[in-house]
């Protein structure tokens, strides 16, 4: 999608030049860790109540 929105834009979209693969991926990355991250933190620190299972 993000192609064809190029193509169709033309010069108007020169700024998505500076988006790569290496930078989605990236992005992808970061965000997976951060949330990974935050399930270990709210897993640690905020057991579930097991009575209530």
């Amino acid at each position: 999608m993000l192609a064809l929105i190029g193509l169709l834009g033309g010069d108007k979209l020169v700024y998505l030049r500076h988006v790569t693969p290496e930078l989605v991926a990236a992005i992808i990355m970061i965000g997976g860790m951060l949330g990974f991250l935050g399930k270990v933190i709210l897993w640690r620190f905020f057991p579930e109540d097991e009575e209530n299972l």
